[in-house]
This record gives structure tokens, sequence and C-alpha cells, in this order.
């Protein structure tokens, strides 16, 4: 599940890429950037529903919750941060090598594979990052949740995500929709992968 939901964004980045005029990579970037910060943030309103938390095994959530758990999940948080925006930023150039200006001089399906192959390595990282969460919660039994680690990953990269709203409010719909689609996916992968993890222990 976790593969599957991973190769969905993927293809919601490629589709995204398609539908930006020339050299749009880095529009295209910070847009789907907003968009996963904006879907964590929704998540994380969602989450102070007694009935949702109670369905996710997730404390009530406050500041100082989340305080702890960036504390506790700081290396993780940031890693996967990190990993996915350049995942991201990989499948668009993949998509089109020519907005790459070393890439531009050679073989337009050497340097796509070349900037396909780092965008997997990059998204396995991001599940990496997101299993050791969950693996310090079972070796430590702390009481902060990974399920907010994973919204605090999705939501560092501030700078990304006040360019992308501007981009967004900028952009036609025909843009601005699988952009919002791709972020969306990129974060709901990140919970995938989470609760993929107990499950292929068992």
């Amino acid at each position: 599940m976790a593969v599957l939901a991973w190769l969905m964004v993927a293809a919601a980045v490629s589709v995204a890429a398609t539908a930006l005029p020339a050299a749009g990579a880095h529009k295209a970037l910070c847009m789907i950037t907003a968009a996963t910060g904006v879907t964590a943030l929704l998540f994380l309103l969602a989450v102070r529903r007694p009935w949702l938390r109670r369905r996710l095994d997730v404390a009530a959530v406050g500041e100082l919750g989340l305080l702890a758990t960036w504390t506790w999940y700081r290396e993780e948080c940031l890693r996967l941060a990190i990993y996915s925006t350049f995942a991201t930023l990989m499948v668009l150039w993949a998509a089109d090598p020519h907005l790459v200006p070393i890439a531009a001089m050679g073989e337009d399906r050497r340097w796509s594979l070349l900037f396909a192959g780092t965008a997997v390595f990059l998204y396995y990282r991001a599940a990496k990052a997101i299993r050791a969460m969950r693996h310090r919660m079972w070796w430590s039994g702390a009481g902060h949740h990974p399920v907010l680690g994973v919204v605090l990953g999705s939501l560092p990269n501030i700078i990304f995500s006040l360019l992308g709203l501007v981009f967004m409010a900028l952009s036609t719909w025909q843009v601005v929709l699988p952009c919002v689609i791709a972020g969306a996916a990129a974060f709901f992968a990140a919970l995938t992968t989470l609760w993929a993890v107990p499950t292929a222990k068992n």
C-alpha cells in the first residue's frame, strides 16, 4: 500500500508538470509543497474531533503536545520534509529535463531516467524517516504519536508554501488542481506509510 501511495504521488506530480507552461517546475514545486502543508493543517484541525482521535489513537492535540512531538521527532520531521520536497523536484525534472540547464545538453531519456531514479531513492528515504518515527515510539513507549510527527514533517517548508499560495492565486485552475492533488497525495502517502509499518510487521 505504501509503495502504491508513493507511485500515485509521482504520477500526480508528473501530471502537474505537464499542465505547467515552460520553465514552470519551480512554481509547481512551491504549489505542491503549499498544498501538502495546507492538507496537513486541515488534517490537524480534523484530529481535534474526538471520534477521529479515537480511530487514530491520538491524544488531544494542543500546542504543548505539538511542541513535545516536534522535540521528540525533530530529526525525522526534517528528513521527511527535505526528502519529499527534493523527490517532488526530481519528478518534475524527470517530466521535462529541459528545465535543467545541464540536462538540456544531453539526451532527454537518459536524464529523465536519472531524475526518476533519484526521486525513487528520495521517496524511499522519506518513507524510512516515517518508519523511524514508528520504531522510536515502539522502543521508547513515548506518548508522542507519530501521526503528529508526519503532520509536522509536512509543514517546515514555510518559504515554499508561502510562494506556492501566491502562485496558486495567480494561476488557472488547470494548473492549480493537479498541484493540489499532488500535494494532498504526498501527505496521505506519508500517513499510509506510517500505517503500513505495523501491518508489515504483523
